[in-house]
């Protein structure tokens, strides 16, 4: 079972994800020919929960809490994992203001 500290080690909690930096990335998963990534932003209504593949934006949702977000994204990644995707490790550059 994955959790919500799995998704969001760089930041406590999506709430505290600086302003600047509103897409959070969840997880990357390489298949055969391109890279998948799983992102979230914060909204007005809740969470946006999003699937870029090869850097383009594929499939958006709006979820009510980062809960339900981090729970389809968990369940997403494991089914995509079954059906060959391999996890990848990769670092987004910081976004933030250097100090």
């Amino acid at each position: 079972m994955r959790f919500a500290t799995d998704f969001l080690p760089r930041i406590g909690s999506i709430d505290d994800a600086p302003a600047s930096s509103q897409r959070i990335p969840l997880w990357h998963l390489r298949g055969a020919l391109e890279e998948l990534a799983c992102i979230a932003r914060p909204t007005s209504w809740g969470y946006a929960l999003g699937l870029e593949l090869g850097g383009d934006l594929i499939l958006l949702e709006l979820q009510p809490s980062v809960e339900t977000l981090v729970d389809k994204a968990a369940r997403l990644e494991a089914w995509l994992i079954t059906q060959g995707w391999v996890r990848t490790v990769h670092i987004e550059p910081y976004a933030g203001k250097e100090h």
